[in-house]
């Protein structure tokens, strides 16, 4: 089997070369391991959560834009006033 630096020599290392039985035996019970392996699909379910809540977020902020206005106008309204404060 081709070594790391095989490709220098202008040889190929891909696809990897099963020379043996137990190399194909070995490759079979890596790829059932990976198949099997459920690690990786609870990245993937948060991924979708955050996808929908940033969906929501898009869909419910221009919903919003009016009363936000509103309390932002207050609370600026409120700062304002209390900058010109002279005692």
């Amino acid at each position: 089997m081709p070594g790391p630096v095989d490709w220098w020599r202008g040889e190929d290392p891909w696809p990897p070369r099963l020379s043996s039985l137990s190399d194909i035996l070995r490759m079979q019970a890596l790829i059932r391991a990976f198949l099997r392996d459920e690690e990786g699909a609870t990245t993937a379910e948060y991924g979708i959560i955050v996808l929908v809540m940033a969906a929501i977020g898009f869909a419910v902020a221009p919903l919003l834009s009016g009363s936000m206005d509103v309390l932002y106008g207050a609370a600026n309204q409120r700062v304002g006033a209390a900058s010109t404060y002279t005692p």
